[in-house]
């Protein structure tokens, strides 16, 4: 069975991250559904809560509110963000064991379970005895699904995790065999179910050794179990490790640039303010075409609309161009 690679190139600078007032250290977090965010680490909530599976960018996750970095209509702002309302990853080192008396030592590349990487997701965790938590895991695509249970150290849990740049040709993952399109992975010879999957056709899996009649596989998304030796087909040499790819993305290219540029309301790195003579909330970013909402001749006032609803921030007059103040004819708000 061929498998569906999607090549694409991501440019993100990190450079526009980082403003005189903070700098983005990849620390990263995701939302559950009605999120909410304030301006200051203990005021009021911002109007809008936050769909689930939004990304935060966190600067400080020190405090009882994390602090993050949210990117709106070319500003950016420091917000924070409800702990409580956080969805739960693994951290670096992790791994998943099939059962609890296994996490007792190291996971090896070839025991039963699951090593995971920084930011995978735990659909499910309830603490349990011993410093570990039941988890499970779910994948879920068209024609098919992928659920793991098992059992992860319970400090290798968390809401805010660095992210980490992986190589995802370099997993030593070169299939040999196929599986059934609905299997079982079990956490021994003949020993119990960790891993369920249905699919509608069959799954490649990469043969790590052969005891009697069960085999020992890793999948493609990092599961090693056992499977009855009946239930794998050998890959034929001429296809196994072939791909079929499609390509994605523009080399060289800048998220976010907008064909043809744009006319800037204000300088790139102009800060933002709360309210007049108050504290720098955030930054002005590449692209900035807000109008004011107010203006007189030493504050301005934009209204910024964010995933957590309308901000009004403040800029300084004299941080614009000089040579005339916004109109309408630079654009409207988005």
């Amino acid at each position: 069975m061929k498998r569906l690679v999607l090549f694409y190139v991501l440019f993100v600078s990190h450079a526009a991250l980082a403003g005189p007032f903070a700098k983005w250290q990849g620390q990263v977090a995701e939302t559950t559904a009605g999120a909410r965010a304030s301006l200051t680490p203990d005021g009021p909530w911002l109007p809008i809560a936050a769909k689930a599976g939004v990304r935060l960018n966190i600067l400080d996750d020190r405090g009882a509110r994390p602090q993050f970095l949210d990117s709106a209509q070319g500003v950016n702002l420091l917000l924070y963000a409800e702990p409580s309302a956080l969805k739960t990853f693994s951290l670096k080192g992790a791994a998943l064991y099939p059962a609890m008396p296994a996490a007792a030592k190291p996971l090896g590349d070839r025991s039963p379970g699951m090593k995971l990487e920084a930011g995978t997701r735990i659909d499910d965790a309830t603490a349990v005895a011993d410093g570990l938590t039941k988890v499970r895991l779910r994948w879920i695509w068209t024609g098919g699904s992928l659920q793991v249970d098992g059992f992860v150290p319970t400090a290798n849990l968390g809401k805010i995790y660095t992210e980490t740049e992986t190589d995802a040709t370099g997993n030593g993952f070169v299939p040999d065999v196929t599986l059934p399109d609905h299997f079982q992975l079990l956490d021994a010879p003949r020993g119990k179910p960790f891993v369920i999957s249905t699919n509608s056709q069959r799954v490649d899996a990469l043969t790590l050794e052969r005891k009697a009649a069960h085999t020992l596989v890793r999948i493609e998304q990092g599961v090693v179990g056992w499977i009855a030796s009946n239930q794998t087909k050998p890959i034929p040499k001429s296809v196994a490790g072939e791909e079929d790819g499609i390509e994605g993305g523009v080399e060289g290219g800048v998220v976010g640039m907008i064909a043809g540029g744009v006319n800037p309301t204000l300088p790139t790195g102009t800060p933002v303010y709360d309210r007049i003579d108050g504290r720098v909330i955030g930054e002005v970013t590449w692209g900035f075409k807000l109008v004011p909402a107010k203006q007189d001749k030493t504050w301005w006032r934009f209204d910024v609309k964010t995933q957590f609803g309308k901000i009004e921030v403040w800029t300084r007059a004299a941080s614009a161009p000089s040579h005339s103040p916004p109109s309408a004819k630079w654009g409207q708000p988005d």
